[in-house]
């Protein structure tokens, strides 16, 4: 029965890892600036994303598998796991299946939260860790806007404007595309450290077996990407505004910082979130037109994820217990 619980688990976790690929939009202003196509693209995403979550993945999964959570409370076992992955993923099929660009990592922290505090209370949770979670969540998305903005007028005025002459614009934005791109792996490599504790944290924390799981989940994010991750970075990155090489370039170094802070700090953080409001940060400096309904999108799937995903988690648990498939 161990076995089988198990197997399924992992089978769940490939299909959350599977999602987290199709959904990542790390390298949309990459895609927004024109310097590679869509396509070249997913691929380099994919070969950051295994490195990246292997090596960077252990300190994301520490805080959702052990520090937001009492486990002396609250242990966290097969079952548990099974039902917090479920409902993830199911959240993400709904969210993917619209093309919204949603944060798995809000889904499986609330996914988590929702079941601790719905059967044991505040005494499951670490309120410590927890708000420091939440904080970071909140004010990461206005810290990446509000450098981007700063960044994407600092390269107004004292670089474009004081370009003379057509092959000089050219220059420079060809310059910026090299560094945008530097950029682009960088956060690529570091969100996926992050993102990979989505699918891999309980089981990690569960088996022990660490290094295994996370290859795993490395393995189905890339086969992700490969296969429906076009449309999220063509959402975000061509849809929402207009990009060049140099209004991208501070949106993507922007949200490489924060995402590889937040990753070595160990603090789960929602990429997408960081990523768009660096985005449309850009754009306000450049004073460039912003696609409302777009950012609406991303702004109610920022808003739901997290209580849709513990309800989704707790409903899951009622009626497993209803049939007696689980105890807890």
């Amino acid at each position: 029965m161990i076995e089988l619980l198990l197997i399924v688990n992992i089978i769940i976790a490939l299909y959350i890892a599977f999602g987290v690929g199709a959904n990542d939009e790390t390298m949309a202003p990459l895609a927004g600036s024109g310097l590679i196509t869509v396509e070249r693209i997913v691929i380099l995403i994919s070969i950051c994303n295994f490195i990246g979550a292997v090596l960077l993945g252990a300190k994301v999964e520490k805080t959702i598998g052990t520090g937001i959570i009492n486990n002396k409370v609250f242990p966290i076992t097969l079952e548990i796991t099974l039902i917090v992955i479920l409902a993830e993923a199911i959240w993400l099929t709904i969210a993917s299946t619209w093309g919204w660009p949603v944060s798995t990592t809000h889904s499986m922290v609330g996914a988590v939260l929702g079941l601790a505090l719905f059967f044991k209370g505040f005494e499951a949770i670490n309120l410590k860790t927890v708000s420091i979670v939440l904080l970071n969540w909140v004010i990461s998305p206005f810290i990446g806007l509000i450098t981007a903005l700063i960044l994407s007028k600092a390269i107004s005025k004292f670089i474009l404007k004081r370009v003379k002459g057509l092959r000089t614009r050219e220059s420079i934005e060809r310059g910026s595309a090299l560094i945008l791109a530097f950029a682009a792996f960088t956060n690529s490599f570091s969100r996926a450290g992050n993102d990979v504790a989505n699918a891999s944290a309980l089981l990690s924390t569960v088996t022990g077996e660490q290094y295994l799981i996370r290859a795993l989940a490395a393995s189905g994010m890339v086969a992700g990407l490969l296969i429906l991750g076009r449309r999220v970075i063509r959402s975000v990155g061509l849809k929402i505004v207009e990009l060049t090489p140099s209004s991208a370039l501070a949106a993507q170094a922007t949200a490489a910082i924060i995402a590889t802070v937040s990753v070595l700090l160990g603090l789960p953080l929602s990429g997408t979130h960081v990523l768009v409001a660096a985005i449309i940060g850009s754009a306000l400096a450049r004073k460039t037109k912003i696609s409302l309904s777009a950012v609406k999108q991303v702004m109610f799937g920022w808003i739901v994820t997290f209580p849709v995903s513990g309800f989704l988690a707790i409903l899951l648990t009622k009626i497993a217990l209803y049939f007696k498939l689980i105890m807890i």
